[in-house]
């Protein structure tokens, strides 16, 4: 399989584009700095206005088994850590972060992991009287972050019974829920809020904690992928091998960054950086790429590999790296790029009663093409023409002809 003709948009793509639709000649840095904020703002924009079907995808989560092996000792203060709890009989994870501690049937937030056998409590969910060597516990974890890239999920379901589907609750009914089973057990219920790990992150949270080791798939809409990369195309040269998926470079500087982005070619010795097929107007250029392909793992500054093999061998070639725009370019394109000239129009007040019009419309075809079941072929007890219909039913009785 080849991606050479197919219709990636990248990056640099809608920001070219933005710029020639726009403002044509007058390139200036600051209307390309314009033309940055119009197409990140047009990204942010496109995916709010419908829950494409391009963005709904499978999560798949693992929970931990809860740890009850071993006994604790528990001091509020004075300590070699304040709220310290040492382990006894066994090693504590030290992926701590986020779990929480059962000790006599109340439930408290861990804080830091500091060693194999202490950890320290939160400040604010912690008990405040010391707790005597050879207590027991459980340690839980019923937080699991969610990618960021998550924007809902539908449904949650255990592998192991794929037809029970798992109970969404409000955000209330968990903390309740908690506080009455104060153990791990079979969840019974989770929702989807706020994370506690990393700032503006969400979660699934089960209630009660599980207590053993399983697998859940969740069913949701996500994000697009981040916009990182909008042009990186002047370090040294790249060669390739017909059917190998191996980039080499020579004074190339790939980083991890650039896995994800589309990656452009131009023809054999040809050192220049390629264009798209419509060339760059400000650079007054034409060198469309003679093959791309998306980068999918990074090895070192000079050798990444690519999601399809290559189909051409290349050598002392010129290349582009830019961050893939993630749409579905059949439905979504254009009314992407409306958007994209529509934000920058709203922010320069050139023609932007037009441009958002013409981008709502593009916006209403979009949504119409983004249909992509069309059920040509009803309920086998129904009548599958009008002719059928009319066929059976007898104009004197109502009934079938005999």
């Amino acid at each position: 399989m080849s991606l050479t003709n197919f219709g990636f948009l990248t990056f640099h793509d809608a920001f070219d584009h933005t710029l020639d639709q726009v403002v044509g000649s007058d390139q200036s840095l600051r209307n390309r700095r314009q033309a940055v904020r119009a197409v990140r703002e047009a990204y942010a924009e496109i995916p709010a206005r419908r829950n494409w079907r391009y963005y709904y995808r499978s999560y798949t989560l693992q929970t931990v088994a809860s740890q009850t092996t071993g006994t604790i000792a528990y001091d509020y203060t004075g300590g070699t850590y304040e709220r310290m709890v040492t382990l006894t009989g066994t090693t504590w994870p030290t992926d701590v972060a986020g779990r929480a501690l059962i000790i006599n049937g109340s439930r408290y937030g861990v804080d830091e992991y500091k060693s194999s056998t202490v950890l320290t409590l939160d400040e604010t969910d912690c008990p405040t009287t010391d707790v005597d060597a050879g207590t027991a516990y459980t340690l839980v974890k019923d937080s699991y972050e969610l990618p960021a890239t998550c924007r809902a999920i539908f449904t949650l379901y255990d592998t192991n019974a794929p037809g029970r589907l798992i109970p969404c609750v409000d955000p209330g009914d968990i903390i309740r829920e908690r506080r009455l089973v104060r153990g791990a057990a079979f969840p019974v219920m989770y929702s989807a809020y706020r994370g506690e790990l990393h700032t503006g992150g969400m979660a699934i949270h089960f209630a009660p904690s599980p207590s053993g080791v399983r697998t859940y798939q969740c069913y949701g809409l996500f994000h697009p992928a981040p916009l990182n990369i909008l042009d990186y195309s002047g370090d040294g040269t790249v060669a390739t091998t017909s059917g190998s998926a191996t980039v080499t470079g020579a004074g190339t500087n790939f980083t991890a960054g650039h896995v994800g982005c589309v990656m452009r070619f131009s023809s054999t010795g040809n050192v220049k950086i390629p264009t798209d097929i419509q060339g760059e107007v400000d650079k007054n250029r034409l060198e469309p790429f003679a093959m791309q392909s998306v980068v999918k793992n990074y090895s070192s500054a000079t050798s990444i590999g690519l999601e399809i093999a290559a189909d051409q061998t290349l050598a002392g070639s010129g290349y582009r790296i830019s961050s893939l725009v993630d749409i579905e370019t059949g439905a979504m394109r254009n009314a992407f790029l409306r958007c994209c000239e529509a934000k920058f129009a709203t922010t320069d007040r050139k023609m932007v009663e037009s441009r958002v019009a013409m981008y709502e419309d593009a916006l209403n075809k979009a949504m119409y093409a983004d249909q992509r079941v069309y059920e040509t072929v009803g309920p086998s007890w129904l009548p599958m023409t009008l002719a059928g219909y009319a066929s059976g039913i007898s104009l004197t009785t109502g009934g079938t002809q005999p």
